[in-house]
């Protein structure tokens, strides 16, 4: 039987699993922790900028839709790479924006934990929406009981789809004032599952055998290319004079609306 799991992440719970810290080890047996890449960004030339950006961490979206054997073995490691993407996101966007000479006053959980004068003094909230679905087509699926284990042999497909969006709001109505699609490579993904795994009561503890291992370090190559997409996006498509259009833009909504 698949167990159907729906984990929305606005990043909150990742950072309270794990917390942002440098000496994390993942807690996937046999694979490394993923590494996402750094990078300096030029000093910017456009000087006294009237455009004033906050971030909030990056709205994640995950559907994990498999079975309980295949949710046990991935599920530790899919929260490994969630919590190292969510910490470092913000911090690169940061620096990709000042680069572009805009300021960056601050990074926030999500728009509901502005105050209202943090959203009046912002021109825009930037931020990623990332969706993720994981899903499991089991052919056969063999269990096998007794009073303190439980062995399971599992067959199948796994079905990885992803997509990833930039968005600006307007920090105190939430309209959406500009957004870009950004494609993957890897937005669809099909990988086979074939592996026998014992799932010990006394400890609630999955273990599975090496080819388990394949289908973990493709999300890992997933989440490391959201991340890529998502810098390269910020670099490629934030452009300074578009948003210094949209801020007048901005200004007109915020004198005709009333809060």
């Amino acid at each position: 039987m698949k167990k159907s799991i729906n984990i929305i992440l606005t990043i909150i719970f990742a950072f309270i699993l794990l917390g942002c810290s440098s000496k994390e080890v993942s807690p996937y047996t046999n694979l490394n922790s993923i590494e996402l890449p750094t990078k300096n960004y030029p000093t910017s030339t456009n000087k006294n900028s009237v455009l004033s950006f906050a971030t909030i961490n990056p709205v994640l979206k995950i559907n994990l839709n498999v079975s309980q054997d295949v949710y046990n073995s991935l599920s530790k490691r899919l929260k490994d790479d969630v919590n190292k993407l969510s910490c470092r996101i913000p911090i690169e966007i940061k620096k990709i924006l000042i680069s572009k000479g805009i300021s960056v006053s601050d990074n926030y959980w999500s728009r509901n934990d502005m105050t209202f004068s943090q959203k009046r003094d912002t021109s825009i909230l930037f931020y990623p929406i990332i969706k993720i679905d994981i899903d499991q087509n089991t052919l056969d699926t063999i269990e096998v009981e007794d009073r303190i284990e439980k062995k399971i042999e599992t067959k199948g497909k796994i079905q990885i789809n992803a997509r990833v969006e930039l968005i600006a709001l307007e920090p105190l109505s939430g309209e959406k004032i500009w957004i870009k699609s950004l494609p993957l490579k890897r937005e669809k993904l099909e990988k086979d599952i074939s592996y026998k795994g014992t799932l010990k009561r006394s400890l609630n503890v999955f273990t599975v055998d090496t080819k388990a291992k394949d289908i973990a370090q493709n999300i890992d190559n997933l989440i490391i290319e959201i991340y890529t997409k998502i810098l390269e996006g910020v670099d490629k498509f934030v452009d300074y004079d578009e948003f210094i259009l949209l801020n007048k833009d901005i200004d007109k909504i915020k004198k005709i609306k009333r809060y």
